[in-house]
Protein backbone atom coordinates (compact mmCIF):
# COMPACT_ATOMS: atom_id res chain seq x y z
CA UNK A 1 0.00 0.00 0.00
CA UNK A 2 1.32 2.84 -0.57
CA UNK A 3 2.08 5.70 1.70
CA UNK A 4 -0.41 9.08 1.22
CA UNK A 5 2.00 12.35 1.33
CA UNK A 6 0.49 15.79 2.75
CA UNK A 7 -0.13 18.31 0.37
CA UNK A 8 2.24 20.88 1.81
CA UNK A 9 0.85 23.44 -0.96
CA UNK A 10 2.44 26.28 1.06
CA UNK A 11 5.38 25.13 1.04
CA UNK A 12 8.51 25.16 -1.92
CA UNK A 13 11.01 23.23 -2.10
CA UNK A 14 14.43 25.04 -3.80
CA UNK A 15 17.38 22.65 -5.18
CA UNK A 16 20.14 24.92 -6.21
CA UNK A 17 22.49 22.95 -8.86
CA UNK A 18 26.06 24.07 -10.63
CA UNK A 19 27.48 20.67 -12.77
CA UNK A 20 25.87 17.80 -10.96
CA UNK A 21 23.67 16.46 -13.09
CA UNK A 22 23.20 12.79 -11.70
CA UNK A 23 23.42 13.95 -8.31
CA UNK A 24 20.70 16.30 -8.66
CA UNK A 25 18.63 13.81 -10.44
CA UNK A 26 18.70 11.11 -7.26
CA UNK A 27 18.14 14.49 -5.38
CA UNK A 28 15.06 15.07 -7.39
CA UNK A 29 13.93 11.53 -7.19
CA UNK A 30 13.85 11.32 -3.65
CA UNK A 31 11.99 14.86 -3.23
CA UNK A 32 9.18 12.65 -5.44
CA UNK A 33 9.00 9.65 -2.95
CA UNK A 34 8.79 12.75 0.08
CA UNK A 35 6.17 14.84 -1.49
CA UNK A 36 3.09 14.90 -3.52
CA UNK A 37 2.92 16.78 -6.95
CA UNK A 38 0.60 19.98 -5.30
CA UNK A 39 4.34 20.75 -3.70
CA UNK A 40 6.32 22.99 -5.41
CA UNK A 41 9.81 21.89 -6.26
CA UNK A 42 11.88 24.39 -7.69
CA UNK A 43 15.78 23.84 -8.92
CA UNK A 44 17.82 26.99 -10.17
CA UNK A 45 20.34 26.05 -12.29
CA UNK A 46 23.57 28.36 -12.20
CA UNK A 47 24.52 28.19 -15.71
CA UNK A 48 25.81 23.90 -15.45
CA UNK A 49 27.75 22.36 -18.45
CA UNK A 50 27.76 18.80 -18.11
CA UNK A 51 24.27 18.42 -19.16
CA UNK A 52 22.47 19.13 -16.34
CA UNK A 53 20.03 21.84 -17.85
CA UNK A 54 18.73 19.30 -20.66
CA UNK A 55 18.40 16.25 -17.73
CA UNK A 56 16.52 18.43 -16.40
CA UNK A 57 14.61 19.60 -18.71
CA UNK A 58 13.28 16.35 -19.26
CA UNK A 59 12.49 15.60 -15.64
CA UNK A 60 9.23 13.57 -15.62
CA UNK A 61 9.10 11.96 -12.67
CA UNK A 62 7.18 14.72 -11.07
CA UNK A 63 6.69 18.41 -11.62
CA UNK A 64 9.39 20.49 -11.17
CA UNK A 65 9.67 24.72 -12.21
CA UNK A 66 13.28 25.29 -13.36
CA UNK A 67 15.35 28.73 -12.97
CA UNK A 68 18.10 28.63 -16.00
CA UNK A 69 20.64 31.73 -14.18
CA UNK A 70 22.57 32.92 -17.15
CA UNK A 71 26.24 32.76 -15.00
CA UNK A 72 27.25 30.75 -11.79
CA UNK A 73 25.88 32.60 -8.90
CA UNK A 74 27.70 30.75 -6.74
CA UNK A 75 25.62 28.56 -3.60
CA UNK A 76 24.33 31.90 -2.38
CA UNK A 77 23.33 33.56 -5.58
CA UNK A 78 21.71 30.24 -6.90
CA UNK A 79 19.34 29.67 -3.36
CA UNK A 80 18.32 33.27 -3.94
CA UNK A 81 17.05 33.27 -7.07
CA UNK A 82 15.13 30.51 -6.27
CA UNK A 83 13.71 32.27 -2.96
CA UNK A 84 12.59 35.00 -5.04
CA UNK A 85 10.59 32.92 -7.03
CA UNK A 86 9.19 31.99 -3.33
CA UNK A 87 8.72 35.20 -2.19
CA UNK A 88 6.55 36.19 -5.00
CA UNK A 89 3.93 33.61 -4.73
CA UNK A 90 1.59 33.21 -0.64
CA UNK A 91 4.14 30.44 0.11
CA UNK A 92 4.73 30.30 4.12
CA UNK A 93 7.83 27.63 4.39
CA UNK A 94 10.67 27.28 1.91
CA UNK A 95 12.63 24.20 1.75
CA UNK A 96 16.86 24.86 0.84
CA UNK A 97 18.67 22.25 -0.89
CA UNK A 98 22.03 21.40 -2.18
CA UNK A 99 21.68 18.77 -5.09
CA UNK A 100 24.19 16.67 -3.84
CA UNK A 101 21.58 15.58 -1.04
CA UNK A 102 19.30 12.35 -0.70
CA UNK A 103 16.06 12.97 1.83
CA UNK A 104 14.24 10.67 3.74
CA UNK A 105 10.73 10.24 2.80
CA UNK A 106 9.61 11.87 6.37
CA UNK A 107 12.12 14.55 6.27
CA UNK A 108 9.70 17.12 4.92
CA UNK A 109 6.68 16.04 6.53
CA UNK A 110 8.53 16.23 10.04
CA UNK A 111 10.07 19.37 9.97
CA UNK A 112 6.84 21.00 8.77
CA UNK A 113 4.72 20.07 11.59
CA UNK A 114 7.53 20.81 13.81
CA UNK A 115 7.29 24.37 12.57
CA UNK A 116 3.23 24.73 12.80
CA UNK A 117 3.48 23.56 16.08
CA UNK A 118 6.40 25.81 17.54
CA UNK A 119 5.85 29.30 16.58
CA UNK A 120 9.47 30.15 18.36
CA UNK A 121 11.47 28.70 15.62
CA UNK A 122 12.46 30.22 12.46
CA UNK A 123 14.55 27.17 10.97
CA UNK A 124 14.51 23.60 11.14
CA UNK A 125 17.62 21.77 9.63
CA UNK A 126 18.11 17.99 8.85
CA UNK A 127 20.11 15.25 10.92
CA UNK A 128 22.86 15.40 8.09
CA UNK A 129 24.33 11.46 7.60
CA UNK A 130 27.17 10.76 5.23
CA UNK A 131 26.59 9.83 2.11
CA UNK A 132 28.81 6.52 1.73
CA UNK A 133 28.36 5.87 5.61
CA UNK A 134 24.55 6.02 5.99
CA UNK A 135 24.67 5.66 9.92
CA UNK A 136 27.38 8.03 10.31
CA UNK A 137 26.32 11.60 11.37
CA UNK A 138 28.27 14.37 8.83
CA UNK A 139 26.73 16.94 12.12
CA UNK A 140 23.59 17.89 13.52
CA UNK A 141 23.27 21.77 13.60
CA UNK A 142 26.42 23.60 14.68
CA UNK A 143 27.98 25.93 17.21
CA UNK A 144 29.89 29.20 16.54
CA UNK A 145 32.73 29.22 18.54
CA UNK A 146 33.30 33.25 18.87
CA UNK A 147 36.53 32.48 21.15
CA UNK A 148 38.56 30.71 18.37
CA UNK A 149 36.92 32.47 15.49
CA UNK A 150 35.45 28.91 14.22
CA UNK A 151 32.36 26.49 13.46
CA UNK A 152 32.17 23.76 15.61
CA UNK A 153 29.45 21.01 13.76
CA UNK A 154 27.48 19.02 16.95
CA UNK A 155 28.09 15.04 16.41
CA UNK A 156 29.82 14.82 13.61
CA UNK A 157 31.31 11.49 12.82
CA UNK A 158 29.62 9.89 15.65
CA UNK A 159 27.89 6.93 14.36
CA UNK A 160 23.54 7.62 15.09
CA UNK A 161 22.25 5.99 18.31
CA UNK A 162 18.95 6.99 20.38
CA UNK A 163 21.52 8.78 23.05
CA UNK A 164 21.56 11.37 20.62
CA UNK A 165 18.74 14.14 21.06
CA UNK A 166 16.04 14.45 18.71
CA UNK A 167 16.07 18.40 19.22
CA UNK A 168 19.90 20.14 19.06
CA UNK A 169 19.64 23.88 19.45
CA UNK A 170 21.90 25.44 16.73
CA UNK A 171 23.46 29.12 16.31
CA UNK A 172 23.04 27.87 12.54
CA UNK A 173 22.41 24.37 10.60
CA UNK A 174 23.73 24.19 7.27
CA UNK A 175 21.50 25.24 3.82
CA UNK A 176 22.11 22.16 2.39
CA UNK A 177 18.90 20.90 4.22
CA UNK A 178 16.85 23.21 6.13
CA UNK A 179 12.90 24.46 5.93
CA UNK A 180 12.49 27.97 7.00
CA UNK A 181 9.87 30.43 8.14
CA UNK A 182 9.26 32.74 4.74
CA UNK A 183 7.75 35.53 6.68
CA UNK A 184 11.64 35.65 8.51
CA UNK A 185 12.96 35.81 5.39
CA UNK A 186 10.86 38.93 4.37
CA UNK A 187 11.85 40.86 7.33
CA UNK A 188 15.64 39.69 7.58
CA UNK A 189 16.24 39.65 3.36
CA UNK A 190 17.88 36.94 1.56
CA UNK A 191 21.50 35.54 1.98
CA UNK A 192 24.48 37.87 0.93
CA UNK A 193 25.46 36.97 -2.09
CA UNK A 194 28.83 38.79 -1.79
CA UNK A 195 29.84 35.48 0.10
CA UNK A 196 29.48 33.94 -2.78
CA UNK A 197 30.47 30.33 -1.22
CA UNK A 198 30.78 29.27 2.75
CA UNK A 199 29.66 31.29 5.59
CA UNK A 200 26.77 32.42 3.24
CA UNK A 201 24.53 30.52 5.52
CA UNK A 202 25.90 31.27 9.18
CA UNK A 203 25.51 34.81 8.50
CA UNK A 204 21.78 34.12 7.54
CA UNK A 205 21.05 32.76 10.82
CA UNK A 206 23.03 34.64 12.67
CA UNK A 207 20.62 37.53 11.47
CA UNK A 208 17.44 35.31 12.01
CA UNK A 209 18.68 34.17 15.68
CA UNK A 210 18.90 38.29 15.94
CA UNK A 211 14.84 38.44 15.36
CA UNK A 212 14.31 36.31 18.39
CA UNK A 213 13.28 33.14 16.74
CA UNK A 214 15.55 29.74 17.28
CA UNK A 215 17.17 27.58 14.94
CA UNK A 216 17.11 23.77 15.60
CA UNK A 217 18.08 20.58 13.99
CA UNK A 218 15.43 18.28 13.88
CA UNK A 219 16.40 14.38 14.37
CA UNK A 220 12.92 13.54 12.19
CA UNK A 221 14.02 15.63 9.61
CA UNK A 222 17.18 12.95 7.64
CA UNK A 223 19.34 13.94 4.58
CA UNK A 224 22.51 11.94 3.47
CA UNK A 225 24.70 14.79 2.04
CA UNK A 226 27.84 14.07 -0.33
CA UNK A 227 29.47 17.44 1.17
CA UNK A 228 31.51 18.09 -2.35
CA UNK A 229 34.74 16.41 -3.81
CA UNK A 230 37.15 14.74 -1.51
CA UNK A 231 40.22 15.40 -3.59
CA UNK A 232 40.58 19.00 -3.76
CA UNK A 233 41.81 20.68 -7.19
CA UNK A 234 42.17 24.19 -6.56
CA UNK A 235 42.23 26.43 -3.63
CA UNK A 236 39.12 27.78 -3.90
CA UNK A 237 37.54 26.18 -0.67
CA UNK A 238 40.11 27.66 1.29
CA UNK A 239 40.53 31.30 -0.28
CA UNK A 240 35.90 31.48 0.34
CA UNK A 241 36.14 30.12 3.70
CA UNK A 242 39.10 32.17 5.14
CA UNK A 243 37.82 35.41 3.12
CA UNK A 244 34.47 34.64 4.66
CA UNK A 245 35.05 33.70 7.76
CA UNK A 246 37.27 37.14 8.62
CA UNK A 247 34.28 39.35 7.78
CA UNK A 248 31.93 37.75 9.61
CA UNK A 249 33.73 37.71 12.47
CA UNK A 250 35.09 41.41 12.20
CA UNK A 251 31.48 42.40 11.17
CA UNK A 252 29.21 40.88 14.37
CA UNK A 253 32.14 40.72 17.04
CA UNK A 254 31.29 42.99 20.02
CA UNK A 255 33.44 46.15 19.87
CA UNK A 256 35.21 45.28 23.17
CA UNK A 257 36.53 41.97 21.66
CA UNK A 258 37.78 43.30 18.05
CA UNK A 259 41.32 43.37 19.05
CA UNK A 260 40.95 39.69 20.19
CA UNK A 261 39.42 38.32 17.73
CA UNK A 262 42.00 39.74 15.28
CA UNK A 263 44.78 38.16 17.12
CA UNK A 264 43.01 35.04 17.63
CA UNK A 265 42.38 34.89 13.27
CA UNK A 266 45.81 36.47 12.62
CA UNK A 267 47.50 33.08 14.95
CA UNK A 268 45.16 31.06 13.11
CA UNK A 269 45.90 32.17 9.33
CA UNK A 270 49.89 32.19 9.95
CA UNK A 271 49.50 28.67 11.76
CA UNK A 272 47.94 27.54 8.10
CA UNK A 273 50.41 29.51 5.99
CA UNK A 274 53.29 28.07 7.63
CA UNK A 275 52.07 24.44 8.00
CA UNK A 276 50.82 24.79 4.29
CA UNK A 277 54.47 25.68 3.51
CA UNK A 278 55.87 22.61 5.08
CA UNK A 279 53.74 20.15 3.69
CA UNK A 280 54.81 21.86 0.09
CA UNK A 281 51.13 23.26 -0.61
CA UNK A 282 52.96 26.82 -1.79
CA UNK A 283 49.98 27.34 -3.55
CA UNK A 284 47.61 27.10 -0.43
CA UNK A 285 49.85 29.31 1.46
CA UNK A 286 49.49 31.81 -1.27
CA UNK A 287 45.62 31.55 -1.09
CA UNK A 288 45.67 32.23 2.54
CA UNK A 289 47.48 35.57 2.38
CA UNK A 290 45.11 36.66 -0.80
CA UNK A 291 42.09 35.93 1.29
CA UNK A 292 43.19 37.96 3.99
CA UNK A 293 43.98 40.58 2.42
CA UNK A 294 40.38 40.69 0.27
CA UNK A 295 38.77 40.60 3.61
CA UNK A 296 40.04 43.20 4.75
CA UNK A 297 39.73 45.14 1.43
CA UNK A 298 36.58 44.74 1.46
CA UNK A 299 36.87 42.37 -2.06
CA UNK A 300 34.04 39.97 -2.01
CA UNK A 301 31.77 37.99 -4.41
CA UNK A 302 33.34 36.09 -6.94
CA UNK A 303 36.88 35.51 -6.74
CA UNK A 304 39.13 36.28 -10.23
CA UNK A 305 41.22 33.51 -11.49
CA UNK A 306 43.91 35.55 -9.74
CA UNK A 307 42.95 34.78 -6.40
CA UNK A 308 42.65 31.09 -7.29
CA UNK A 309 45.27 28.77 -7.36
CA UNK A 310 45.72 24.82 -8.75
CA UNK A 311 46.61 22.16 -5.88
CA UNK A 312 50.32 20.86 -5.77
CA UNK A 313 49.86 17.16 -5.70
CA UNK A 314 49.85 16.22 -2.04
CA UNK A 315 53.02 14.80 -0.31
CA UNK A 316 51.06 12.50 1.88
CA UNK A 317 53.90 11.96 4.81
CA UNK A 318 51.69 10.54 6.89
CA UNK A 319 49.66 8.40 4.93
CA UNK A 320 52.83 6.66 3.20
CA UNK A 321 53.98 5.91 6.51
CA UNK A 322 50.49 4.38 7.75
CA UNK A 323 51.01 1.79 4.78
CA UNK A 324 54.01 1.13 5.86
CA UNK A 325 53.06 -0.07 8.86
CA UNK A 326 52.18 -3.85 10.03
CA UNK A 327 51.64 -2.53 13.68
CA UNK A 328 49.94 1.06 14.50
CA UNK A 329 50.01 2.18 18.09
CA UNK A 330 48.03 5.11 18.57
CA UNK A 331 48.39 7.88 21.77
CA UNK A 332 45.32 10.08 21.68
CA UNK A 333 45.30 13.86 22.92
CA UNK A 334 42.72 15.55 21.14
CA UNK A 335 39.25 15.94 20.63
CA UNK A 336 36.59 13.33 19.57
CA UNK A 337 36.34 14.89 15.88
CA UNK A 338 40.23 14.61 15.23
CA UNK A 339 40.10 10.99 17.00
CA UNK A 340 37.11 9.95 14.60
CA UNK A 341 39.16 11.65 11.46
CA UNK A 342 41.94 10.42 11.79
CA UNK A 343 41.17 6.62 12.26
CA UNK A 344 39.29 7.23 9.25
CA UNK A 345 42.84 7.96 7.50
CA UNK A 346 44.32 5.36 8.77
CA UNK A 347 41.85 2.57 7.98
CA UNK A 348 41.74 4.08 5.03
CA UNK A 349 45.34 4.28 3.89
CA UNK A 350 46.23 0.52 5.21
CA UNK A 351 43.01 -1.75 6.18
CA UNK A 352 45.62 -4.65 7.08
CA UNK A 353 46.91 -2.88 9.82
CA UNK A 354 46.59 -3.92 13.27
CA UNK A 355 45.81 -0.74 15.35
CA UNK A 356 46.18 -0.53 19.50
CA UNK A 357 44.83 2.54 21.30
CA UNK A 358 47.27 3.62 24.11
CA UNK A 359 45.10 5.67 26.38
CA UNK A 360 43.29 5.57 29.92
CA UNK A 361 40.98 3.55 28.65
CA UNK A 362 42.41 1.00 26.87
CA UNK A 363 46.37 0.27 28.19
CA UNK A 364 48.77 -0.99 25.87
CA UNK A 365 50.11 -4.30 26.61
CA UNK A 366 53.67 -5.44 25.73
CA UNK A 367 52.57 -9.07 24.75
CA UNK A 368 50.59 -6.87 21.45
CA UNK A 369 53.53 -5.39 20.20
CA UNK A 370 56.03 -8.58 20.90
CA UNK A 371 54.56 -10.34 17.88
CA UNK A 372 55.71 -7.95 15.35
CA UNK A 373 58.98 -7.68 13.79
CA UNK A 374 59.09 -3.96 13.53
CA UNK A 375 59.16 -1.97 16.86
CA UNK A 376 56.67 0.26 16.54
CA UNK A 377 56.92 3.53 16.87
CA UNK A 378 54.14 5.37 19.38
CA UNK A 379 51.84 7.99 16.95
CA UNK A 380 50.39 10.66 19.09
CA UNK A 381 47.68 12.65 17.54
CA UNK A 382 46.85 15.83 18.43
CA UNK A 383 44.33 18.81 16.98
CA UNK A 384 47.36 20.49 15.70
CA UNK A 385 50.65 19.87 15.65
CA UNK A 386 51.47 23.65 16.43
CA UNK A 387 50.42 23.73 20.00
CA UNK A 388 53.21 21.20 20.83
CA UNK A 389 56.17 22.31 22.48
CA UNK A 390 59.88 21.46 22.20
CA UNK A 391 59.45 19.69 25.64
CA UNK A 392 56.67 17.59 24.77
CA UNK A 393 58.11 16.26 21.49
CA UNK A 394 59.78 13.05 22.14
CA UNK A 395 62.14 10.93 19.83
CA UNK A 396 60.28 7.43 20.29
CA UNK A 397 56.68 9.23 18.91
CA UNK A 398 55.43 10.74 16.01
CA UNK A 399 52.79 13.12 16.14
CA UNK A 400 50.15 14.27 13.18
CA UNK A 401 46.77 16.55 13.54
CA UNK A 402 43.63 16.33 12.10
CA UNK A 403 45.18 18.37 8.82
CA UNK A 404 47.44 15.34 8.76
CA UNK A 405 50.82 17.79 9.44
CA UNK A 406 53.18 15.00 10.32
CA UNK A 407 56.34 15.17 12.34
CA UNK A 408 58.34 12.33 12.31
CA UNK A 409 61.82 12.58 11.48
CA UNK A 410 64.19 15.29 12.90
CA UNK A 411 63.62 17.58 9.75
CA UNK A 412 60.30 18.01 11.18
CA UNK A 413 60.64 18.39 14.80
CA UNK A 414 62.91 21.23 13.55
CA UNK A 415 60.56 23.16 11.25
CA UNK A 416 57.87 22.65 13.99
CA UNK A 417 59.78 23.86 16.87
CA UNK A 418 61.05 27.05 14.88
CA UNK A 419 56.61 27.39 14.29
CA UNK A 420 56.39 29.47 17.30
CA UNK A 421 59.42 31.93 16.93
CA UNK A 422 58.76 32.47 13.32
CA UNK A 423 54.71 33.30 14.63
CA UNK A 424 55.96 35.73 17.15
CA UNK A 425 58.31 37.79 14.46
CA UNK A 426 55.46 37.95 12.31
CA UNK A 427 53.04 38.89 14.79
CA UNK A 428 55.64 41.91 15.56
CA UNK A 429 56.22 42.74 11.65
CA UNK A 430 52.64 42.84 10.73
CA UNK A 431 49.70 42.43 13.28
CA UNK A 432 49.14 46.04 14.35
CA UNK A 433 48.62 47.01 10.26
CA UNK A 434 46.12 44.38 9.68
CA UNK A 435 44.98 45.68 13.15
CA UNK A 436 44.26 48.48 11.88
CA UNK A 437 42.59 47.51 8.38
CA UNK A 438 40.29 45.67 10.69
CA UNK A 439 39.22 48.63 12.54
CA UNK A 440 38.76 50.34 9.38
CA UNK A 441 36.79 47.77 8.00
CA UNK A 442 34.40 47.75 11.04
CA UNK A 443 33.79 51.42 10.20
CA UNK A 444 32.40 51.16 7.07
Amino acid sequence: MNKVLPTMNDLAIVICNWNKRDDVIKCLDSVALATSSKTDVIVVDNASTDGSIEALENYHTRPIRLIKNKENLGGTGGFNSGLREVLSGNYKYAHLLDNDVIVDQDTFTNSYKLLENDSDLGAVGSKLYQYDKSQTLQEMGAIVDWDKCQIRPQYSGVRDSSSIPDIVDSDYVPACSVMLRIEIVRKIGLMDESFFLYWDDIEWFHRLRQTGFKVVCYGRSKAWHKMGVKVKKNTSGTYYFQRNRIRFFLKYSNENEVEKTVRTIFDDLFQSYYFSRLEAKFNTAKTVLRSTQDALLGIYGRATEKRIEMCEPPLDKFKCWVKNQEKIVIDFDCSQNTRLSLLSVIKSANPKADIFVQDNSKELRSSDLSESKLHPKVCRVVDHVASLSKKAIFDDFCYVDRFCNFIHSPEDRVKADKYKSRLQVAQKKFFRRVLNLALDFRKK
